[in-house]
């Protein structure tokens, strides 16, 4: 996997409890790179069948930094 100009965290977690849960974290820079990140997944392939649930979910947070 390349990195894409933005993207200043990328991890993906298991769960231990159903390993065929995964959860991605991603931390961008700004709205400016996750847009241009969206339009870059416009263009790719589906994912092959049998690789994303049905039924499977998205949660959007807006990250804020407390000092």
């Amino acid at each position: 996997m390349t990195k894409e100009p933005g993207c200043e965290q990328f991890e993906v977690f298991q769960s231990a409890l159903n390993p065929d849960k995964l959860v991605l974290l991603e931390l961008w820079k700004d709205q400016a790179a996750l847009d241009v990140h969206a339009g870059v997944n416009k263009t790719r392939a589906p994912l092959p069948p049998g690789l994303r649930a049905e039924g499977g979910s998205r949660e959007d947070y807006e990250y804020s930094r407390v000092s």
